[in-house]
């Protein structure tokens, strides 16, 4: 065996499960960061749907229901 099948079998497909779970946090950190920002007003500009505009519209209602 030459040291590339080694490095792909070993190294490399052992690499791969980590860095599928840290590209799965970087995006989910985006996520929470931009709906957090959008909530307190300070995203992207007002009509621009995103999680956080939504919830921020909707929160007197939520107060409403109660």
């Amino acid at each position: 065996m030459g040291n590339v099948p080694i490095m792909w079998r070993y190294i490399f497909m052992n690499s791969l499960s980590p860095l599928i779970v840290q590209g799965t946090f970087v995006v989910a950190f985006g996520i929470l960061a931009e709906a957090s920002l959008s909530f307190l007003g300070a995203g992207v500009p007002p009509e621009t749907p995103t999680w956080g505009s939504m919830v921020s519209a909707g929160q007197p209602r939520l107060q409403q229901a109660w």
